[in-house]
């Protein structure tokens, strides 16, 4: 697939992708469009700190990618935190001297080349990486590199997107919840508008959680589904 037809394929036509949808489409675009690109993923840089492998691309993938994490060594490990693009071009050989528990197990599966470009948001701190494996050095070679690099800066712009998409539709599902939560409060004890988000705020203060988390529990408490928090 020529690489303008994989980038345009990660801009949504039927609407907003999620962020998991977006992955998988960064990690199938990159497959398709990349030349001598056998397989690819994502180590995705979760809010807790950890990596986690996301849209592997087959089982051979997902293995490697798990086992940077077990290993805590990798290509992939190393672009997320030095946010800068990590190569190697032969696993049995140079890749050995940098990752001596990663590399001979990727040797192993017929992976000897690999190339982890970081992704990154707007304010360009790292999200994660997006690895590439393949079989042949021209994976790393100058045009290999120019046009992996031209489709990660587009999979930031696509992934920046996901997440916005994410964190709108979150807030409008915590309003909506609060909206719901206050009807009930106003239908049961007759407040006000005001009174009954004072009462939501006054008891996620007393049991330390937010106001959207006490406002889905009244809600399931009036359906008969909620146990207290």
């Amino acid at each position: 697939m020529p690489l303008h037809l994989a980038v345009r394929r990660l801009i949504p036509t039927r609407g907003p992708e999620s962020v998991d949808e977006t992955l998988a489409l960064i990690v199938a675009g990159a497959v398709a469009s990349l030349p001598l690109v056998t397989g690819a993923g994502i180590s995705y840089l979760e809010r807790d700190g950890t990596v986690s492998s996301r849209a592997p691309s087959d089982a051979v993938v997902a293995e490697l990618d798990a086992l940077q994490n077990t290993l805590d060594q990798g290509p992939c490990l190393d672009a997320v935190r030095g946010g800068d693009t990590v190569t190697a071009s032969d696993m049995s050989t140079s890749g050995v001297d940098r990752w001596p528990l990663f590399a001979p197990v990727a040797a192993q599966r017929g992976v000897l080349v690999a190339c982890s470009l970081p992704l990154f948001n707007r304010h360009d701190a790292v999200v994660g990486a997006l690895t590439l494996y393949g079989g042949h050095p021209e994976v790393v070679g100058e045009d290999g590199l120019s046009r992996a690099a031209m489709f990660a800066s587009c999979a930031s712009l696509a992934l920046h997107g996901a997440h916005r998409v994410a964190r709108m539709t979150t807030a409008l599902a915590n309003r909506d919840a609060i909206g719901q939560a206050k009807g009930i409060l106003m239908e049961r004890y007759g407040l006000s508008d005001d009174e009954a988000f004072a009462r939501l705020v006054a008891s996620s203060q007393h049991v330390n959680l937010k106001v959207h988390a006490v406002a889905r529990w009244l809600i399931d408490d009036a359906r008969g589904a909620g146990s207290r928090p």
